[in-house]
């Protein structure tokens, strides 16, 4: 459990960790079907490119799908046109949801 991963860095590395799990419904088709959609336009981009943590927010004013993306350091897109890009595709794709992304660098993971 999330607790006894917590509890045990605290214990081995005396370090106060804290762990979340973002709920998500895997058997909810819209949600099937937004996560592969956008999985299917990062890979369109560069098959270097990995997301995770895609979330799908329909409560609120305006619904929102968000998720991060690990860009490589050789990259040659920048996080702006990446953003532009895939706003466009889930308009065209998925529906009128705004796309929220945080950019992971692969420098930051090594």
């Amino acid at each position: 459990t999330i607790d006894a991963i917590e509890a045990k860095f605290k214990e081995e590395l005396d370090v106060n960790l804290v762990c979340h799990i973002d709920p998500v419904n895997l058997y909810d088709p819209t949600q099937q079907f937004v996560h592969q959609t956008i999985k299917k336009i990062i890979r369109s981009f560069d098959a270097s490119l990995k997301v995770h943590d895609i979330r799908l927010v329909t409560h609120g004013e305006e619904p929102k799908i968000l998720f991060d993306l690990v860009l490589p350091t050789e990259s040659k897109l920048s996080e702006f046109e990446l953003g532009v890009e895939i706003q466009r595709q889930v308009y065209e794709k998925i529906g009128r949801y705004k796309v929220e992304i945080t950019f992971d660098h692969t420098y930051l993971l090594q």
